[in-house]
């Protein structure tokens, strides 16, 4: 079974739609770059680089807020299958602005992104929601995709 049909808008350099194509890609959206650059600094400090992680690695919220420090091994980050939605290990290869944002976290407690009140636990949804609506307020951003970002490589971004 193949995923519904979605409406890609492919755009001009100066970031003007050009044209609708239908195309069978769930959940892709190709919008205005200037608006990923506006995200990508309002999301620079503090819990807010979670964004950047999504942005870069197009992986789902549960599972980026629930990264541990122990599940990184080398340049190897492996989400184990019991926090994925497939139930498969997922491997992501942690390139230079990865490593950025995560050696830029405090070093204490077992997750990257830690509650509010503890260290030993993760930052929720409800703190995730909220930080993207800030970022949304502050940048003029709207309609990010539910998984919040990305969908591969040549993917990004939201509507400015």
């Amino acid at each position: 079974m193949h995923p519904p049909s979605r409406r890609v808008y492919q755009t001009l350099p100066d970031g003007g739609p050009t044209r609708r194509q239908e195309r069978t890609v769930k959940g892709l959206a190709l919008y205005r770059t200037t608006s990923v650059e506006a995200v990508w600094k309002a999301s620079g400090e503090g819990s807010r680089s979670i964004f950047r992680l999504l942005m870069l690695w197009g992986t789902r919220n549960a599972e980026t807020t629930l990264i541990e420090r122990k599940w990184l091994i080398g340049d190897i980050l492996t989400i184990p299958g019991e926090r994925t939605k497939n139930g498969r290990d997922h491997g992501i290869p942690i390139l230079p602005l990865a490593k950025a944002v995560l050696d830029a976290r405090p070093q204490a407690g077992s997750y990257y992104f830690q509650g509010r009140y503890t260290n030993e636990a993760n930052l929720t949804a409800g703190a995730l929601n909220r930080m993207k609506r800030e970022i949304q307020e502050e940048t003029g951003t709207k309609d990010w995709p539910r998984s919040v970002i990305s969908a591969g490589p040549s993917a990004p971004t939201w509507q400015g």
